[in-house]
């Protein structure tokens, strides 16, 4: 295994223990603002922070800061597209072999 990627391979045929390597929480910073992208079930949510103004990460800036998400969003998009298990589809993070779960399904 290379880094912390887990090959649909090493999982026993549980294509939810892949999914769920590809799941996790990611967040991109810079000297300023800090943004987490959430998967969730049904795409992503996003939060931003600004530790300059807000050390403790209290108040969300989403919505106030657009721009700055955007930004920090692209980043981390463009960051994700290096990870050979990963693409961006429909503006989340996702396999990039929609298809690799069902290598273990029953009857395939």
């Amino acid at each position: 295994m290379r880094g912390n990627r887990i090959p649909l391979d090493t999982v026993s045929c549980d294509p939810s223990a892949w999914l769920a390597s590809l799941a996790k929480h990611r967040f991109v910073r810079t000297e300023r603002y800090h943004l987490n992208y959430r998967p969730t079930t049904t795409g992503a949510t996003l939060e931003l922070y600004d530790w300059v103004a807000d050390p403790a990460g209290t108040r969300n800036l989403l919505a106030s800061r657009p721009d700055v998400a955007a930004d920090l969003r692209a980043r981390l998009f463009r960051w994700a597209s290096g990870d050979r298990d990963l693409v961006v589809r429909d503006g989340v993070l996702a396999p990039r072999d929609p298809t690799a779960t069902l290598a273990c399904a029953p009857g395939t």
